[in-house]
């Protein structure tokens, strides 16, 4: 499992509770790995001792939390990186070198039967190929674009679920790009066309 913050019982982050009580269930019956950002929350060191004494083995990335006027500069970092980019502020956040480096590590160490990946924030991480991954269903819903691919739809937007809206419920711009390029796909190998990168 990956996530952006550590799971513990006494956090008083929703997400952080209910991670907790899925990898109770999931170390129960299987040997669990869990590659976690902390150090932003003062309790989570004793989330981690809580985390081996159920059976998961986790591996902290520790982030330093800035005081005072660092904390004012991250922000203004942050703030900059995201009008520079088109990435959602909360993955921003939560990006962090040391836990890809980590993820990375560890899928050449380990042999995994599955990926769960906690939180969209963590979502943009690059992962093992060849491993099935699976995103939570509360993030699946509160996710800005949803697309199913096939290959006789070839790539649609799924701008509904469940009879709510999907982000602003009408195609949004990852869909217009990727239609856009799997369009100059065709057009290339069907009639020897240019593509256009992402």
């Amino acid at each position: 499992m990956v996530t952006p913050l550590v799971p513990h019982a006494d956090s008083v982050a929703g997400g952080a509770l209910v991670m907790f009580g899925q990898l109770q269930g999931l170390a129960a019956r299987h040997e669990v790995t869990l590659a976690t950002l902390a150090g932003a929350d003062a309790g989570d060191q004793a989330g981690l001792e809580a985390l081996s004494s159920i059976g998961v083995e986790a591996h902290p990335v520790w982030r330093a939390r800035a005081l005072g006027p660092g904390r004012w500069t991250n922000r203004l970092q942050l703030a900059l990186g995201w009008l520079k980019s088109h990435d959602p502020l909360r993955a921003l956040k939560f990006r962090e070198p040391g836990l890809q480096t980590l993820i990375d590590e560890l899928a050449r160490k380990q042999r995994f039967d599955v990926l769960q990946i906690e939180d969209n924030a963590v979502g943009e991480y690059r992962y093992p190929e060849g491993v099935p991954t699976v995103f939570t269903e509360h993030e699946v819903r509160d996710a800005d674009e949803l697309l199913l691919t096939s290959s006789t739809k070839e790539i649609m937007p799924i701008t509904r679920l469940d009879g709510r809206e999907v982000g602003e419920g009408r195609p949004g711009p990852m869909f217009s790009r990727l239609y856009r390029f799997y369009q100059e796909y065709k057009d290339k190998v069907m009639r020897g066309g240019a593509i256009a990168s992402l």
